[in-house]
Formats: C-alpha cells, sequence, structure tokens
C-alpha cells in the first residue's frame, strides 16, 4: 500500500526538524521502500487535498475554506519557492495491523515534529483584503491565488494577539493524511499521481529499498 507525507517549505528550511524526521522514519516498521520526490508548486497540491477535507466535512465548508486558504495564502507568500518533498512510503499489507502501525507512527512523528520545532515558533496572522471578492463556495483549486490581496502580521512566539479581521497561518512542516481515513490516503496518492509528482524524473533519492 502507498502512502504519502509531504515535507512542506517550511520545513525544507528547518534542517534540524529534516534531521529529525527522517532519523525516525527510516525505522517504522512494516515499511517495504522510501522513495523521495521533488515538489516544485506546494500551494496547488494543498488545494487539491484539503478541499477533500472540505467535502468529508460536516461543518460549515465555507468557513473551513477560508481558514485552510488563509494557511495556503501564507505558504505562497512567506516561501514563495513554494517548493516540497514528496516522501512515498510502500507499506508491507499482508495484515491490516501492518498498515495500522505504520500509519500510527507516521501520524505521531509528525505530531513530535510540530511540538518540537512548530510549537514556540513566530506567529504569523493573515487578512484577506479583498474578501468580498472570493468565492469560498467553489472548490479551493478553483481560487486563482494570484488575484488575493492580503496583509500579514507577523508575532513573537505566545503573542496576545486577537483581532477577528486576521486568521493564525498554519504552518505546521510536514503534511500526513489522516491515518484512520484509507479513503483519505489513496485520494492524496492519486492527486499527485495525477499532476505527474510520483515520476522518475522528480526522483531525488531512494531511503529504502523494496524488500
Amino acid at each position: 500500500m502507498n502512502v504519502i507525507n509531504i515535507i512542506k517549505p517550511d520545513a525544507l528550511n528547518n534542517e534540524v526538524s529534516l534531521r529529525y524526521y527522517f532519523k525516525n522514519v527510516i525505522n517504522i516498521e512494516n515499511i517495504k521502500s522510501i522513495k523521495l520526490y521533488y515538489m516544485d508548486n506546494w500551494t496547488k497540491i494543498a488545494s487539491m487535498i484539503y478541499e477533500y477535507d472540505v467535502m468529508m466535512s460536516s461543518g460549515n465548508c465555507l468557513e473551513l475554506r477560508k481558514k485552510l486558504l488563509t494557511s495556503i495564502m501564507g505558504y505562497y507568500h512567506i516561501y514563495p519557492k513554494n517548493n516540497g518533498i514528496v516522501v512515498l512510503f510502500n507499506i508491507n499489507d499482508i495484515n491490516n495491523d501492518n498498515i495500522t502501525t505504520s500509519l500510527q507512527k507516521l501520524y505521531q512523528l509528525k505530531k513530535d515534529i510540530r511540538k518540537k520545532y512548530v510549537s514556540n515558533t513566530d506567529l504569523y496572522y493573515l487578512k484577506f483584503l479583498n474578501e468580498d471578492d472570493i468565492t469560498f463556495d467553489k472548490p479551493l483549486y478553483d481560487i486563482d491565488l494570484s488575484g488575493l490581496k492580503v496583509d500579514i502580521k507577523k508575532f513573537p512566539a505566545n503573542f496576545p494577539y486577537d483581532d477577528p479581521a486576521y486568521k493564525m497561518i498554519f504552518f505546521n512542516q510536514i503534511h500526513g493524511p489522516n491515518p484512520n481515513s484509507l479513503d483519505e490516503i489513496k485520494h492524496s496518492v492519486k492527486i499527485l499521481n495525477n499532476e505527474d509528482v510520483i515520476n522518475e524524473k522528480r526522483l531525488m533519492k531512494v531511503l529504502k529499498n523494496e524488500i
């Protein structure tokens, strides 16, 4: 079974975080192979992946799109290179216990990185200046980011900023699908395949060969 993590642009700027990630991910059980692929448009991929979250949500889709678009626009402006790395895992799926164990460990690693290397870092907030012109009832991937006007504020960690017009940007380094949703996992891999991210031309390195 194929599963992905995505190392986002902010993680690429944090060597300590990257070392921690790869040191731990290489030792997770039941993973048959690990391959790294270069990705040159994180915000485009994010818009496609996160729209799935919107479609599966039982809450207010418009508010969720606004929240997700806030972070997508944060990456668009703060990390203009917009690049990342797709980590493709092939998990031994002889039985469901193997899959569950590996997925949970990948999920825990993502949480550990956010706790160690995202908490207590600078805070970013964003306000859409032309919000009335944004159509939040259409999919995220159909929203033209280049046409959006924003204002971004930066504060030190734990700064008590509370302006309802500004929403927090979540720079959380690693994307990984919900370990409890095989449909979401398969959908993420399908998006990357369809966008031609997972191909031999973009292959950067093989960390673990097929066993």
